[in-house]
């Protein structure tokens, strides 16, 4: 026979609202971490469900788990923003990437109309023990955020660049072609640079593709 509960409800209470008040106890006896689903604090095992929680819109189950709990940190300021430059860069920072957006009003000469560059930057691999970390598989990742982040109607380039630091630089070699969405892709492998340039009639919809080169 179970134990007698302390309760504030009265004996005539209906049996749902008794439901709920037994339902309400079990759940504040659970860890705070349980309950507060902290991305910076539950337990790693929980990270994927959470994403999916926080309809965090790319996500790569192979990323480190620093970057699964920053990226699902920012992902309720992303979709406050989304659509707006501040939302693109904070999807991005999410990855550990700082970006600059700038309209194509503010270029010279003006870019075509309507469109946006992204410039990037990557210093640390997304993968964990991942050796070459700027390579066509970011270039994706990087057009993947920024589509799911601007505005469906707006044309965009990115340029991918890594923050220069005192050990080798991790570029991909040997790359010969790359089929990405909303762009043209280009790789310099002296000046570690990935730049995907805005093409007529492309963002039109998220199933048009263009080949890209990667030179």
């Amino acid at each position: 026979m179970s134990e007698p509960r302390e309760t504030l409800l009265p004996p005539t209470a209906p049996p749902l609202v008794q439901a709920l008040d037994r339902l309400e106890e079990r759940l504040f006896g659970l860890p705070v971490d349980a309950i507060t689903k902290d991305p910076l604090a539950v337990p790693a095992g929980w990270l994927d469900a959470l994403a999916w929680e926080h309809s965090v819109d790319v996500w790569n189950p192979d990323w480190s788990e620093e970057t699964k709990r920053q990226v699902i940190a920012v992902a309720e300021e992303v979709h406050r923003y989304k659509g707006t430059p501040y939302g693109i860069r904070a999807a991005l920072a999410g990855l550990g990437l700082q970006s600059r957006v700038t309209e194509w009003f503010e270029t010279t000469p003006p870019g075509p109309r309507g469109t946006f560059e992204v410039t990037a930057f990557s210093g640390e691999p997304l993968v964990a023990d991942q050796a070459v970390f700027i390579d066509a598989t970011l270039a994706g990742l990087v057009t993947s955020v920024v589509e799911r982040a601007a505005p469906v109607s707006r044309g965009f380039a990115v340029t991918i660049g890594a923050r220069l630091r005192l050990r080798p630089l991790g570029v991909a070699a040997g790359l010969r072609a790359l089929t990405v969405t909303r762009g043209a892709l280009t790789l310099t492998q002296a000046a570690p640079q990935l730049r995907i340039a805005p093409t007529t009639g492309a963002h039109l919809s998220p199933l048009n593709r263009v080949t890209a080169r990667l030179a």
